[in-house]
């Protein structure tokens, strides 16, 4: 993951982008869900979101 850890990236982050921008939480991933093209597959980043954090999609 190129040495970067979720210190390196919080402190990115509050150096960079105001309170109110920063992300809540931080899941590091191996590799981000990719679609045969290469785009970005934002649905199934959220489902796997929702199943790390255990948030129901109904909510």
């Amino acid at each position: 993951m190129a040495g970067l850890g979720e210190d390196d990236i919080r402190r990115h982050c509050e150096d960079h982008l105001t309170n109110y921008k920063r992300p809540r939480h931080y899941v590091l991933v191996e590799e981000l869900p990719k679609s045969p093209v290469g785009k970005l597959l934002r649905r199934a980043l959220r489902e796997e979101a929702r199943q790390h954090f255990g948030v129901d999609k109904r909510q």
